[in-house]
């Protein structure tokens, strides 16, 4: 398994987390940032697509962890965040040919891991766009 995939699975089959809280858990680990229990719970809430089938918490929560590592006071007052999230989402969008849970959780879920490939995607994207646009160097 891929660094990515371990992650995902330690956090989302191990311990329990929805696919948002699995995305903004493990780039704590890989980004080296504290999660309180407050900013926990305030992704918890997205995922299953915010319990509807919207919008993927792996994608969500990917757009917590830019949001963490980009904004430096706000998001409206960080030159270029705007453009830094269309730009995930489109990579996100591109990875999964769907941005809804509803559409993406029949391609990516496992019987046997739940949505663990589906995060580990996230995390793939994330990462390599966060490298792309100068945001970490790991």
């Amino acid at each position: 398994m891929s660094e990515f995939q371990d992650l995902a699975y330690k956090y989302n089959q191990e311990n329990n987390y929805n696919c948002a809280e699995s995305v903004l858990l493990a780039g704590s680990e890989l980004y080296h940032y504290e999660v309180t229990p407050t900013e926990l719970h305030q992704v918890g809430g997205f995922g299953a697509g915010m319990g509807c089938g919207s919008t993927c918490g792996a994608i969500t929560g990917a757009v917590a962890v830019l949001g963490r590592l980009a904004i430096q006071d706000r998001a409206h007052t960080t030159d270029g965040f705007k453009m830094l999230c269309a730009g995930l989402i489109k990579n996100l969008k591109d990875a999964y040919s769907a941005t809804d849970c509803r559409e993406i959780m029949p391609k990516f879920r496992s019987r046997e891991i739940g949505c663990t490939p589906t995060i580990a995607v996230a995390l793939e994207v994330l990462d390599a766009y966060l490298k792309e646009n100068g945001l970490v160097s790991r």
